[in-house]
């Protein structure tokens, strides 16, 4: 996983994704349901995954919550 000093970070050519299409791809590529955007605050907020969830690496917030999430951080992390 890409790394600076320890933390995780974006990597060129991570796939930043609107959550609608994000969720699509998580489900195919790590075949597990769970990916709405409730879900995914539960899963940031109790850890879920091993995943130290960081705002700018794995997900991007703006004025309305959750709106895009990195796919590849993502799967990197749960497959670390």
């Amino acid at each position: 996983m890409g790394t600076s000093r320890g933390k995780p970070t974006c990597l060129p050519g991570d796939r930043i994704l609107p959550l609608e299409e994000a969720r699509k791809i998580l489900e195919a590529e790590l075949h597990m349901k769970g990916w709405s955007r409730t879900q995914i605050r539960e899963k940031i907020k109790t850890g879920w995954g091993d995943i130290r969830w960081t705002q700018g690496v794995h997900y991007f917030c703006s004025g309305h919550g959750i709106v895009t999430l990195n796919c590849d951080a993502i799967i990197r992390g749960l497959r670390k």
